[in-house]
């Protein structure tokens, strides 16, 4: 059977289907694969879209090992003022800073 063939043979089932319940019991029945697939890249899109919202380039990655920001804040203020000392334009990049490793206690 043709997959037009089994289209227009759902088509006329689900139009005697006398109420909305039972509309939506064929439909989830039959094509709740589909459904979900589609739910599902729905999801991953939004994710994608709103993790890569604020997202500029990254002209610098640090990491501070020991950091302790009590005594000294360390922030990207300090890495875009090296930046600019050694001629690197940071208009619309960022420094990436990663302040939580530690070594020993």
């Amino acid at each position: 059977m043709k997959l037009s063939e089994q289209i227009r043979k759902d088509r006329e089932r689900f139009a005697k289907l006398p109420d909305g319940q039972s509309r939506f019991h064929f439909l989830w029945d039959y094509y709740k694969i589909p459904i979900l697939a589609v739910c599902g890249i729905i999801v991953f899109l939004l994710v994608s879209l709103i993790g890569n919202r604020d997202r500029r380039d990254v002209c610098l990655h640090a990491v501070l090992i020991n950091n302790d920001s009590l005594v000294v804040s360390c922030d990207d203020m300090v890495f875009d003022r090296l930046l600019a000392e050694n001629g690197y334009e940071a208009k619309g990049k960022k420094a990436e800073i990663n302040a939580d490793f530690a070594l020993g206690r």
